[in-house]
């Protein structure tokens, strides 16, 4: 669970019909084709072998073969050399991925444009709708017949009518661009319900163990996220999680808390920030200013000063201290989720893999290795396109020792 709203109920949900005229295979058909196992979902957690491991750190090490942004990464060309990389990857493995249409991304962007006159929520609700039933998944807005969890309840119609119930609507569509349908298809999702007026903090939640796949996200708490696709994607893990380790929301899970080594991370908290995470800010502003440091002082063939040795350990120490993606990690299922929404996030490979950025690396590197076993094809379409680690700060010791040696030429 991670937050989420519901919507009134308006008779604005249609079902995928032939005439989408798209591929979308149903969920056990993704599991015979795609798996190495047709007995999901399991009554306790798959336990990747030594050679799922093994093929998934290959994959990561592997030169990547992605386009190099010499033209800065907004630039058309780069954006189109890139989109028809992630196209020919997924066609060699057999995976679909869809791009987010022309007309989803203007409608996102006017949304937000003064002197452009917005749609109606009845349009953006079209635009979007048309988009996520490419992938099986219909969106619908909350009835009030149903009863909804953390306060929440189906939107009015003014909810409806607001600048904050099109913003989330469009982001639940946006949230699947170049995702893979089999990804989508594997978690079981068939509906994204809009809701409204759960708690602070609730921006969309599941409920795995009833098998009905939908997730409910909150308009009002995902106006101004900048993260949809990670909003989603942790609810999408939470029902993947379900097929990988049986009914128990994934907290009964002792091979992936185990990595965790000694430390008490689970606190029982929502929000904590007792442990160094991957987005904390306060982690964030102190690498960077060490980042700032250590950029300060001349290279020596290349590698840097005997000075930057000092910096560059800081910076290793305190990425090794991370034990999570954010400070949402107040159990065992929360924190995978966390982490494992990240998968399909390509873009962010080169911090999500390095392999000093401590327990958490170790951790994601794990879900791939479980994800490989089940799903091999979609770990090595994420392994293919995903940016690399950034070699910044990689390797302390070997580095220190370089610089030192090279100094000593001098």
């Amino acid at each position: 669970m991670k937050h989420l709203e519901i919507l009134p109920a308006i008779v604005l949900a249609t079902t995928l019909t032939s005439s989408c005229n798209v591929y979308v295979p149903e969920h056990h058909q993704v599991i015979k084709a795609l798996t190495n196992s047709d007995k999901l979902p399991l009554t306790s957690c798959i336990n990747p072998s030594t050679y799922d491991t093994q093929q998934v750190n290959a994959l990561l090490e592997k030169p990547s073969l992605a386009p190099t942004m010499s033209r800065g990464p907004f630039h058309p060309s780069y954006d189109k050399q890139l989109q028809k990389f992630r196209n020919d990857t997924a066609r060699k493995l057999g995976v679909h991925i869809f791009q987010a249409p022309k007309e989803l991304l203007e409608a996102s962007y006017n949304l937000h444009v003064p002197i452009i006159r917005p749609l109606s929520f009845t349009d953006y609700f079209r635009i979007a709708q048309m988009f996520t039933n490419k992938f099986g998944v219909s969106l619908e807005v909350a009835t009030q017949a149903e009863l909804y969890a953390y306060g929440a309840h189906a939107p009015t119609p003014t909810d409806l009518r607001s600048v904050k119930a099109a913003t989330a609507v469009l982001n639940a569509a946006l949230a699947f661009d170049n995702m893979t349908v089999e990804a989508v298809r594997l978690s079981g999702v068939k509906r994204i319900k809009l809701i409204s007026g759960a708690k602070a903090g609730v921006t969309a939640y599941v409920k795995p163990s009833t098998h009905e796949g939908t997730v409910y996200e909150d308009i009002e708490n995902n106006q101004y996220n900048i993260e949809p696709t990670h909003v989603l994607n942790h609810e999408l893990y939470h029902l993947s999680d379900e097929h990988e380790c049986g009914d128990k929301y994934g907290n009964a899970d002792p091979d992936f808390e185990i990595l965790n080594g000694k430390r008490h991370v689970y606190t029982g908290k929502a929000f904590d920030s007792t442990f160094p995470s991957f987005t904390n800010s306060d982690v964030t502003q102190r690498i960077r200013k060490l980042q700032r440091e250590f950029l300060k002082y001349p290279y020596v063939g290349g590698v840097g000063s005997i000075a930057n040795c000092p910096v560059i350990k800081k910076i290793s120490a305190l990425s090794e201290s991370i034990v999570a993606y954010s400070d949402y990690h107040p159990n065992v299922g929360e924190d995978k989720a966390e982490i494992g929404a990240e998968i399909s996030n390509t873009n962010n490979y080169h911090d999500l893999i390095n392999p000093e950025n401590g327990i958490m690396n170790t951790k994601f590197r794990f879900l791939l290795a479980r994800l490989f076993h089940i799903a091999p094809k979609l770990v090595t379409y994420y392994a293919e396109v995903g940016d690399r680690p950034r070699p910044f700060y990689n390797n302390t010791d070997t580095s220190c020792n370089q610089i030192q040696r090279l100094n000593s030429k001098d």
